[in-house]
């Protein structure tokens, strides 16, 4: 090997070892950063659970409703009929 291949082949792995030592900072950025998503998902998911639940109540409560109003309907149909005879 030359000597100007010796010192390009030097360079090159001191620009390794440099990045390498910033290698743990990066990767414990990283790991933060994951938590905070991680975090934020697990708080969607609470969100989206406590949403559907809510929605879910809601449409129990109109059915309720709608079969109270379906009896009113009726009844009132048989008054109206015994009211004719």
């Amino acid at each position: 090997m030359t000597m100007a291949g010796l010192e390009v082949r030097v360079k090159s792995l001191e620009e390794t070892q440099r990045s390498l030592r910033e290698l743990p900072g990066r990767v414990s950025a990283l790991e933060q950063r994951f938590d905070g998503i991680e975090s934020q998902i697990v708080q969607l998911r609470a969100d989206m659970r406590s949403g559907f639940s809510a929605i879910h109540e809601a449409l129990a409560e109109t059915n309720r409703h709608m079969r109270v109003l379906h009896e009113e309907v009726i009844e009132r149909i048989a008054r109206l009929g015994e009211a004719i005879s």
